[in-house]
Parts: structure tokens; C-alpha cells; sequence
């Protein structure tokens, strides 16, 4: 869950647990949340007369969306031109290498820059013309005589996703018209940067961008005028002839109903009264000069219910003390109501990767500086929801760590209720240039865990859910069994040879207390095999052949089994 403080004129985000992002109260673009898409949907309104807000919301709202670059999250709207066009702030997209745009419709597609003016903080981001066609596009006010349509004392509305919401709208009069910005007391959050401010004849008069705010008070909302927007539209327009159509690419997201409160609440006081401790191997995995903690919704969840009853301990009144109710009771960490769903992202259905560099051992400053995280499973690369680096500032030295989070179906089981392998791929800018990128495997018992985590959630929806057990082979056609003298080394060397005599590569071998995990390849072909080798009682040994490809299942199967004849 993301925790905010304010701390001199910057907001103070807590990305997962002990990870800090700063973001200047001005700018009004918000770092690596977790928010679940919504679709925008009519509200019948009976006999009641439709005020001018809500025709805007209802016509307008599903030509806004969400956009996304690195950690920072922001809003943007399409606007006419030959193809879909979307308009934001350039505070937003330039915080990330890649830019993605959530629709109303919950559909997150890659984007494309096209044009950007860093003085007026405006940029104009295209999409595939397939994905959104029926999404309005948002008229602009005329640029030539804007001082017409807008005026101080004029009510207007501003859309978009601020903090952990999905659309909202908010609304209020228009304080100042300044030469190039728009002064209002709409409220406007972090994640409002680049919605449109419009007004009640729905027309954009502005793009909401920064907040200027005292020490006390609600402050005042600022807009770019809309008529700054006229460059960078004619540079959009003038660029689009010379770029290539844009390939639909839909990229993932989190599934927008939370995990249910009620059956984290079950799970941690089971573990609770249990003494369990299963999410200790979850933080400080070492992965060469970082930490690697995992997080899912029932790890935060038990931690914080934990910390809040060793918190308690130290507050327990004295056995003198005629105070022995829960009064003294310590509440700061465990979210108690319901409505925890829907200001934080503690119930955000996801897995978040926090990434610290170490520490030097000696003297003050990192061992590591991240550029960036890959994250695969069984080899194939995994886009995550969305994911970046962030500064670790020290006294005498600054470096950068990372927040990502994933969906749970990267951890899903297969074949059978294996774990599959994740990967994680540490790009380090302090390594020597030919060992850059570190790889680092997650434990198969943390694998298993982060999916079973997610059971609760999967069966409270109704949904079918194959448990993961890091210690059972997938038994099928291809699973077989021998017996014989043949030590646990025999047989895996032997294994090895039989690998390499069909012409595959053994790109890793994974030994996991009784079960040995072969991860290779065929030699040209980037498909991934597996050989698992399980060993069971009294020289029994276990074998099974995976592959998308049957032939190579047939292949091995049949040369393991004829390197041991006495099966």
C-alpha cells in the first residue's frame, strides 16, 4: 500500500515497504500506484434533471484515459486528427522509456511520443487507430480566440485519475486567466496531469498540470491554456506522414476487483495463531549487488498484522493497571474497514518487486545502480503492469533501485503444478562492462508461494485454481519410472550426456531438494525444454520430458529410456 506524507513541499510516496519516490507538489503526475480500470457507464437518472457535470461525464468520459511511463501515471484525452491522438503533459511521458495509455474500457496498449513541447509541458501521444474507435474526441475551445470562452467566475470541470481512483470528475470556477495558465479552485490531485479542464459548453479551455498550495489550505489547481497546445499539435500533425501504423499491442493489467478483505483477514490470523512465518524467504533475496523483496496482497497484509502485534507487546498496560481493554490496543498499521479497498493498494491484486541496491560494506555509498529489470518466465520475456526505477538519494551518493509490479499469472503453475522458472535480469550500470546484466532465478519455493497466495481471490470469484507444489512431478504420457543402482549423480550426469548427444543446450540445472530441473533448448531454436528427475524411495527415480513441441517430448523421452534398460 502506498503511504503519502508531506514533507516540505513535496509529496513523500512509500513504494512498496521501505522504498521512497518524491514527486514536487506542483507537478500533478503520480509515481507507481496501483488503480483499477473502470468503465465509464451512464447512470440512469430517473425524473431528475441532468446537470451540465454529468452530460460532460457521460459524453466525454470514455475519451480519457490513463497514462503510464516508468512510475509516473498520469491522464491524457484524445483529440481530433487523421488518427487517434491523445494529449497530456510531457512531465508525464518523459519520466519512462516506453509510454502505455489505460482506456476506459480497462484495455492498457502500447503508445507512441509524436510530438512534445517542454517549455508549455505538453506532449501528443498516437495509438493503433483499431483500438478505441468509438472514443469521443474532445473538442478543443478555438485557439485563436480562447479569451472568449473562458473567463474568471466561469464554472468549469476537470476529469481524470487522480491518487488510487478510477475516472473521476471534479468541479469548480475558473480564479484567474493568466497569459499561458488557467487558475481554479477545482481540486486536482496527483495523477491529474494531462486531463482536460473543460468548460460547461464542453469545450477544453485547458490541460491540468500543477497545484500551487500553501502550508494550509486546499491551494488552487493550474491548467495550461489550451491555446499553448497550438505547436505541438502542429508538429504532431506535421510528423504523423513519416511514421509507421502502429501495431496493436495489448499489454497487461490488474484485474479490477481487489483481493477480498475478508480472506486476507482469515489467512493472516490463521498464520497468526500458527506462529507461521512463510513470507520471511520473500524479502532481502540477494541477487549480486541488490535486494530483491516480493510482495503480494497476503504478504503486506500479514507483515503489517504482525508488526502491529509486536507493537502492541510493548504497549500492553502493567499487570497493576486497571486498564485491560482493547483501548490501549496499538491499531496504526492493520487496515480495520472495508473501505481500505479503495485508497490504497493494499488490496491490488498484483505481485510487486521492490529492488534495493546493497549498501557498501565499507565507507558510505551503493554497491549497485539499476538501469533497468527484466522479468521472465520459462525464458519468455514478461511485461509488467507497470514498473521503473527510483532514486535511493544518500549523503555521498545517489543510485537507483525499482518498483515493479506483475500479474499474478506470471507465478501460475505449469505443466501440472510445477512452478515455472522466473528469471530476473538485473541491469547494473557500477558492474564491470561484461557482466552488466545479472541473472537471478527466484527460489521454486517462493514461486509456489506468491501463486498460492492468490487461491483466496481465485476461488472467491468462482474461478478453478491448481495449487503449486514445487515437489511433484507433472505425471502424463511422458512420465516414467526406473530402478536400479544408479546413485542420484549417475543419473544426472547421465541425463546431461543423453541432452547433449540429441543436440540440446542446457542453458541451467536447477536441484531443489529431490527434484532436479533441467532447463534447455534445442541447438538454433529459441523454445524451451524441460527434463525433470525426481528421486524417490529405494533407488527409485522419476522422469518426465516437457515441451510445447511433442516430438521433442517423443524424442527424449525415448533416449532417456533407452540409457536406462532396467526400468
Amino acid at each position: 500500500m502506498l503511504n503519502a506524507a508531506l514533507s516540505e513541499g513535496k509529496t513523500i510516496v512509500t513504494l512498496g515497504i521501505g522504498r521512497l519516490a518524491c514527486i514536487h507538489r506542483r507537478a500533478l503526475a503520480l509515481p507507481a500506484i496501483l488503480l483499477f480500470p473502470s468503465p465509464v457507464v451512464a447512470q440512469p437518472m430517473g425524473d431528475r434533471q441532468v446537470a451540465e457535470e454529468i452530460r460532460l461525464y457521460q459524453q466525454y468520459g470514455s475519451g480519457v484515459v490513463r497514462v503510464q511511463a516508468g512510475l509516473s501515471v498520469g491522464t491524457g484525452f484524445f483529440v481530433a486528427g487523421p488518427e487517434p491522438l491523445i494529449l497530456t503533459n510531457e512531465h508525464v511521458v518523459v519520466a519512462g522509456p516506453t509510454v502505455s495509455v489505460v482506456l476506459a474500457s480497462g484495455v492498457r496498449v502500447a503508445a507512441q511520443v509524436v510530438a512534445r513541447d517542454a517549455s508549455a509541458d505538453l506532449a501528443l501521444l498516437r495509438v493503433p487507430p483499431s483500438i478505441c474507435i468509438a472514443c469521443p474526441r474532445l473538442p478543443l475551445a478555438n485557439l485563436d480566440e480562447l479569451h472568449l470562452q473562458v473567463q474568471a467566475g466561469e464554472r468549469v470541470v476537470v476529469l481524470g485519475y487522480p491518487l488510487h481512483q478510477p475516472l473521476t470528475l471534479t468541479a469548480g470556477i475558473v480564479s484567474a486567466v493568466l497569459e499561458r495558465a488557467l487558475i481554479s479552485d477545482v481540486s486536482a490531485n496527483p495523477g491529474n496531469s494531462g486531463g482536460p479542464m473543460l468548460n460547461l459548453a464542453g469545450h477544453v479551455v485547458g490541460v491540468t498540470t500543477f497545484a500551487d498550495q500553501g502550508a494550509i489550505g486546499p491551494g488552487l489547481a493550474g491548467a495550461v491554456r489550451i491555446d499553448q497546445a497550438r505547436n505541438v499539435i502542429a508538429d504532431a500533425l506535421a510528423s504523423l506522414p513519416s511514421l509507421e501504423p502502429l501495431l496493436p499491442e495489448t499489454l497487461p493489467v490488474l484485474d479490477k476487483h481487489p483481493y477480498p478483505l475478508e480472506a486476507l483477514r482469515t489467512l493472516t490470523d490463521s498464520l497468526l495463531q500458527r506462529d507461521a512465518t512463510p513470507y520471511e524467504g520473500y524479502i532481502g533475496l540477494p541477487a549480486g549487488s541488490f535486494r530483491v523483496d516480493v510482495f503480494t496482497p497476503a504478504a503486506r497484509y500479514t507483515r503489517r498484522a504482525r508488526l502491529e502485534r509486536r507493537v502492541a507487546r510493548g504497549h500492553q498496560p502493567s499487570s497493576g493497571s486497571s486498564d485491560t481493554t482493547d483501548s490501549r490496543r496499538y491499531i496504526g498499521f492493520e487496515p480495520r474497514h472495508d473501505w481500505v479497498q479503495y485508497v490504497g493498494g493494499l488490496t491490488s491484486p498484483g505481485v510487486l518487486l521492490n529492488v534495493t541496491p546493497e549498501l557498501k560494506s565499507r565507507g558510505c555509498g551503493y554497491e549497485g545502480d539499476l538501469y533497468e529489470l527484466a522479468v521472465r518466465r520459462n525464458g519468455r520475456l514478461m511485461n509488467p503492469v507497470i514498473g521503473g526505477i527510483a532514486p535511493s538519494p544518500l549523503w555521498c551518493d545517489i543510485a537507483f533501485g525499482g518498483v515493479y509490479v506483475l500479474q499474478p499469472e506470471v507465478f501460475e503453475p505449469g505443466p501440472g503444478p510445477l512452478p515455472p522458472r522466473i528469471t530476473l535480469s538485473l541491469h547494473d550500470l557500477k558492474a564491470p562492462e561484461d557482466a552488466r546484466v545479472y541473472p537471478m532465478v527466484l527460489p521454486t519455493s517462493v514461486v509456489a508461494q506468491v501463486w498460492n497466495d492468490f487461491g483466496p481471490y481465485h476461488r472467491s470469484r468462482g474461478a478453478a485454481f491448481t495449487t503449486a507444489r514445487p515437489d511433484v512431478l507433472p505425471f502424463s504420457q511422458n512420465a516414467f519410472t526406473f530402478r536400479g543402482s544408479h546413485t542420484g549423480w549417475i543419473a544426472e550426469q547421465a541425463i546431461t550426456e543423453v541432452l547433449a548427444a540429441e543436440g540440446f543446450r542446457v542453458d541451467e540445472v536447477v536441484p531443489e531438494q529431490r527434484l532436479v530441473t533441467w532447463y534447455v533448448a534445442r541447438n538454433g531454436s529459441t523454445d524451451e525444454v524441460r527434463v525433470y528427475l525426481q528421486r524417490g524411495r529405494a533407488g527409485e527415480y522419476f522422469f518426465a520430458v516437457w515441451s510445447d513441441r511433442g516430438e521433442w517430448n517423443r524424442r527424449l523421452t525415448t533416449a532417456i529410456q533407452r540409457r536406462f534398460p532396467d526400468q
